[in-house]
């Protein structure tokens, strides 16, 4: 009783400790809550579901989200649930749709809209997720509607909205509020804690007093569809129509609202239910053009639709998820939509299908150079045409492999595999120089910014302009690969070639032919000979090598370590490096096959900080024919990727910390046919669902149970493909499991106890979720339960007292028979000896000496039988100790100890008694002869206890568990009764 009342305790004191970490997890949410940005340059990241992945209707109406970060999504086959790695569906009755849904953040529920039917979603005792009906609830003559189009969660009730009426459902009660006369509701809406509902042939009216009341011009929308009504500022609405546009609403007048969609636009689009997005943006959902955001200055910041990654643009209704990123449902499909991420792209969606090498920004246009298509240019300039600042140009597709951009006097200077290209942005016009010279870096010389030097495949080009037309003029002296070049001094250069060797070139003063040129290596300080490229940082001379950074000490002229640097990255590889105007540095780190992109963040003279977390979304998808850097500004950094580029805004903070859930979402016991003992969810106290275990539904499994299988998820949704897991058996496993993709783990052939199964999860940021748990019990098998030890231990007493008795009188027999056959030879030798009377004067020291064997035979007989009797009864008093024993600590320390006590004697007593029987029966010359050498002590009493669990074929393995012996003792007592002859030799 003690330990149960402990036992609950302890189970309360956790799920108060859950509950309190649970809280300062949501509290840290909002106290790390930053801005909610949506970027306008390049196309968000976009992942489309099709019923193919959620194996259900195409068609989704609604979606919303839990606290454990479950979605519920209202689809034509019923309410789908997704957990980030699995869909689930429940059915609703009659096999009808889900149209709406809402989510009661208090009540940790559900409310679903069906047809002819709304209620709420629950779980049943095995934690299933089912759905009550509130339609029992409805006063009968108020039952017969068809689709619930909408439900919101008020302070006023839960409101189920239909074309013929309105249910309120508040404290276990429904009202109904019917439209005027035979009119039918259109939409209805919950805004500043207001319900409006637009009635056709009445317009737009406001519940107040539990009565519809017509708003002041709200006869406007009598035939005038509205499609949302969300909250704009403190005293405004904005409201979405289907022909006249976007309208505010003060509470007395609807005025129209400017931007940069026109009525007609909208109307074209065909607009449906919207949201807002934080509180600066307005996300309007369309059948025709996808997703149109907008912000409070009526500026389009995106618009999603086919062109940026849907996989179809006609949109139903969307959902602000609690990551900050958002999920639209489709006449077609699911979309995840990441906006909260200081990261876009420039990839096929806007015209640039491949990775680019090089970039520039030039009189604001942007210029991206290509490995295979050509270079391209897009407007960088702010400009009120969202669609011209994410449409790439195509300016030439006929130079490829494209490996730097410079600008110098109003032109482009575009080094490529067959020359230098020059376009003249105003004229559009463009010719070649230094045809067939591949040409891979162009820097500006000191102090005199006409001139150009640049490294080719064959050697380096001065390059400069004359008569208002370029020249690229080969420098002497000097016939090697240089795609790195960077100026120490004027006509003092530090090139690296294909291979990585690194060279300090010494040109004359008109920098058109090579005085002196030497090769750097280990024995200037480099880790290396080969693998070293060299970069210029501000007025440093730096170079990326194999292991870490090293600076050019001119005083010394010698590469050393690079101090600063070293503290925060080591020795790690580096492969690019690039600094801005800050003094901030990029880099990418890693081997070829695995590049990383890291910031280091000036904090001072000599101090970084490592900035690496929000590049890991991008892990693993740069190569080395992509390591570009563009840190344009404090808003905009561009790097390649394997798509082509990425656009990052360092002043977008997005909170990597945010704490999430992981779950236990099934368990199953494993079988010929697997059985679910857990759906997932629990109810608490309150009959609210929590994911929390109570106490009260700790499961216990019979021991022919003992095989589980565990499913669990984590509830984070961007890139939830890359989520790794670690879990632990408490009472089973030692430690925590290595990370990996699994979401399940099986346990097998239990034994009985109480266990707690924990698992976590971590994501991309490499950010640790909470730890989900399940309690579960697995009970004794029938024959080590207490109540069985207790008669398992009567029985070997009975049998060690019995036994011992009937193995005394059995031995007693024999001794006799003994004795008797001794007594029958000496009084045949006696007759010998009478009948031979005439030899005994011969023979007479031969009798004396066969007289005193005798005499020495009859001492031996009888110091055999006194021992014999002291074996048996000392056997007998060990009986006796062994059951006042039992009775003590039966007395003293109650059954539980008792039962561990009886245990041991069950294995040795219980199970050899049965084992002794079975030989008896089955082999009884071998009883008799292994009975015989131990009364002979020849043998011991453990010996014959192993004999005649060999004669009946256990194992070493099996015999150790039963007798207190070791595998190789029970061998070797085996091996000595064979070479006695008592058992048969083992067969080879």
């Amino acid at each position: 009783m003690h330990l149960f009342s402990f036992q609950k305790a302890y189970r309360a004191i956790r799920a108060a400790i859950l509950l309190l970490v649970l809280t300062l997890f949501c509290k840290a949410t909002i106290a790390q809550n930053v801005p909610f940005l949506v970027k306008r340059r390049g196309v968000p990241l976009v992942k489309n579901y099709s019923s193919r992945n959620y194996k259900a209707d195409p068609v989704n109406f609604d979606v919303t989200q839990d606290k454990q970060g479950v979605l519920y999504f209202a689809n034509s086959s019923g309410v789908l649930q997704y957990d980030g790695v699995n869909w689930q569906l429940l059915n609703l009755p009659n096999q009808s749709r889900a149209y709406s849904l809402a989510y009661d953040k208090n009540q940790n529920r559900v409310y679903v809209g069906g047809v002819g039917d709304f209620g709420y979603l629950s779980c049943d005792q095995f934690g299933n997720t089912n759905y009550i009906s509130l339609k029992p609830l409805i006063p009968t003559k108020h039952r017969n509607f068809k689709h619930v189009w909408l439900t919101y969660v008020t302070d006023q009730g839960i409101f189920f909205s239909t074309t013929s009426g309105v249910y309120i459902f508040k404290q276990g009660k429904i009202k109904v509020i019917k439209p005027s006369g035979k009119k039918l509701f259109h939409t209805a809406f919950y805004v500043k804690g207001n319900f409006y509902a637009r009635e056709w042939g009445v317009g737009l009216q406001k519940l107040q007093n539990e009565r519809l009341k017509l708003v002041q011009g709200g006869e406007a929308f009598i035939e005038e569809r509205i499609y949302a009504m969300l909250p704009f500022d403190e005293k405004r609405i904005l409201i979405i129509t289907r022909t006249q546009g976007l309208l505010l609403y003060d509470g007395n007048q609807f005025s129209p609202w400017k931007t940069e969609i026109s009525p007609q636009y909208l109307k074209d689009a065909i607009v449906y239910f919207s949201k807002t997005l934080g509180d600066k943006y307005f996300a309007i959902s369309t059948a025709r053009k996808g997703i149109i955001i907008l912000d409070k200055q009526g500026r389009i910041v995106q618009q999603i639709d086919e062109s940026t990654g849907l996989a179809n643009p006609y949109i139903l209704n969307i959902l602000l998820s609690k990551d900050g990123n958002i999920w639209v449902v489709k006449i077609e499909g699911i979309s995840q939509i990441t906006l909260n991420t200081p990261f876009s792209l420039y990839n096929q969606r806007v015209e640039l299908n491949s990775n680019i090498s090089t970039s520039a920004i030039i009189d604001n246009q942007a210029y991206f150079g290509t490995i295979q298509r050509g270079i391209f240019s897009i407007p960088w300039n702010k400009t009120p045409d969202y669609k011209e600042i994410n449409r790439l140009k195509l300016l030439n597709d006929q130079i490829n492999n494209i490996f730097d951009i410079t600008a110098q006097n109003q032109e482009l200077l575009v080094g490529f595999n067959a020359g230098i290209w020059i376009y003249n942005p105003k004229t559009k016009q463009g010719y070649t120089i230094a045809k067939e010279r591949y040409t891979w870096k162009f820097i500006t010389v000191q102090k005199k910014p006409t001139i150009l030097l640049a490294g080719a495949r064959d050697g380096l080009l001065k390059i400069i302009q004359k008569d208002q037309q370029w020249q690229a003029i080969s420098v002497k002296g000097n016939r090697e690969s240089i795609p790195y070049l960077a100026e120490h001094k004027v006509g003092q250069l530090f090139t690296s070639n294909d291979n990585g060797v690194l060279s300090k070139i010494i040109l004359n003063p008109s920098l058109d032919s090579v005085i002196s040129q030497q090769t750097y290596d280990t024995l200037q300080g480099l880790p290396s000979h080969q693998g070293n490229r060299v970069f210029q940082l501000k007025d440093q001379i730096v170079v990326a090598t194999q292991q870490g950074i090293y600076r050019y000490q001119e005083s010394q002229d010698r590469f050393e370590p690079h101090p600063d640097f070293a503290k925060v990255i080591g020795n790690t590889p580096v492969r690019f490096a690039k600094g801005d105007k800050k003094g901030n540095v990029w880099l990418w780190i890693g081997q070829p096959n695995d590049l990383n992109l890291v910031f280091l963040k000036k904090q001072g003279a000599h101090a970084y900080q490592l900035v690496k977390t929000p590049f890991q979304k991008l892990k693993n998808t740069f190569t080395e024919l992509g390591t570009h850097i563009n840190p344009i500004d404090e808003h905009n950094v561009i790097f390649s990727t394997p798509e082509g580029a990425a656009h990052y805004d360092p002043s977008i903070k997005v909170n990597y910390d945010r704490p999430y859930l992981c779950l236990v979402r099934k368990v199953e016991t494993i079988a010929e046919q697997d059985s679910l003992v857990f759906g997932g969810s629990f109810l608490d106290s309150l009959g609210r669902i929590t994911h929390l275990q109570p106490s009260k539904s700790t499961l216990s499994f019979p021991y022919t149970h003992n095989d589980l299988r565990f499913s669990f998820a984590a509830t984070y949704y961007e890139d939830s493909d890359r989520l790794r897991y670690s879990y632990q058996l408490e009472g089973f496993d030692t430690d925590w499991s290595s990370w990996s993709a699994n979401n399940q783990k099986e346990y097998t052939n239990l034994r009985e106890g109480t266990y707690t199964f924990k698992v976590r999860g971590k994501n991309i940021y490499d950010k640790v979720s909470t730890v989900a748990t399940y309690t579960f019990t697995i009970l004794p098998p029938w024959y080590r339960t207490w109540w069985a030890y207790l008669l398992y231990g009567l029985g070997a007493i009975g049998l060690l007292v019995g036994g011992s008795a009937g193995y005394s009188r059995v031995r007693n027999r024999q001794i006799r028979a003994r004795n008797q056959e001794l007594e029958r030879a000496v009084t045949e030798r006696t007759e010998e000896i009478l009948a031979q009377k005439e030899e005994i004067t011969q023979q007479a020291e031969v009798l004396k000496a066969t007289n005193d064997e005798l005499k020495k035979a009859n001492v031996l007989i009888k110091e055999e039988r006194d021992e014999k009797v002291k074996i048996y009864l000392q056997e007998a008093t060990e009986a006796t100790s062994k059951l006042q024993q039992i009775q003590e600590t039966l007395t003293q320390k109650g059954a539980e100890t008792t039962q561990k006590l009886l245990a041991n004697e069950i294995n040795t007593a219980g199970e050899l008694s049965i084992i002794q029987e079975k030989v008896r029966s089955e082999f009884p010359d071998f009883a008799d002869e292994i009975d015989k050498a131990l009364a002979d002590k020849k043998i011991t009493k453990a010996i014959w206890q192993v004999g005649y669990c060999l004669k009946l074929g256990r194992s070493p393995a099996d015999i150790s568990k039963i007798l207190p012996l070791s595998n190789r003792t029970v061998s070797v007592y085996g091996t000595r009764l064979r070479k006695m002859g008592v058992l048969e030799a083992v067969k080879k």
